[in-house]
């Protein structure tokens, strides 16, 4: 296993850590993942608190790391919230809220973030709908990657948009049952023994 930029090194770090490496990249369910994560550029940081002021706090502390670090040093960021956001609305405006206050501080143009979710639902598709274990995790995550490279993966790769089509028709070609047995069962009871 890579060795990553953790900020600690708790079972919810490791947790993150081998689902990323199990599933997100092990199903190549983001094609962009492989090698930042190989080459040690994943931060993994937990926020271990249940309040918002200490979640926007991390988030900001997390946003200035992407800025102020080197692309060769830190190339994305998982903040992992383990604490406070299980439910999945709750958890969507928060994730707006980061959204508007990367906008406010002009960063918008420097970050873009993605989601994960232990109840991750896409809108207009069912709650068991196999498709939303693409973007299922252990966890509430909040991702934050450079815009840079995004652009650049998108002019190497093509049409990124067919990858949600692709990571959806690879879950319904997996299955529920087998997706949660092999994939996500592992780490309801590494968190169950917390």
């Amino acid at each position: 296993m890579a060795d990553s930029l953790e900020k600690d090194n708790t079972d919810i770090i490791i947790n993150t850590k081998n689902w990323l490496e199990e599933f997100v990249i092990g199903l190549s369910l983001c094609p962009f993942a492989k090698s930042p994560f190989e080459n040690g550029r994943v931060r993994i940081v937990e926020s271990s608190s249940n309040l918002i002021d200490k979640w926007a706090e991390t988030f900001i502390e997390e946003c200035n790391a992407i800025v102020q670090k080197d692309i060769k040093s830190l190339s994305t960021t998982l903040i992992v919230f383990p604490y406070g956001l299980e439910d999945f609305y709750f958890f969507l405006d928060i994730l707006e809220t980061f959204q508007e206050m990367l906008e406010k501080s002009q960063l918008d143009d420097t970050i873009q973030l993605a989601s994960f979710h232990p109840h991750y639902q896409f809108e207009g598709v069912e709650v068991d709908d196999v498709r939303n274990y693409t973007n299922r995790s252990p966890y509430p995550i909040i991702h934050l990657l450079r815009v840079i490279e995004v652009e650049n993966a998108i002019v190497h790769h093509g049409n990124t948009d067919e990858i949600p089509i692709r990571n959806q028709s690879l879950m319904q070609k997996i299955g529920k049952r087998k997706i949660i047995n092999k994939y996500l069962l592992k780490y309801e009871k590494r968190k169950n023994s917390e």
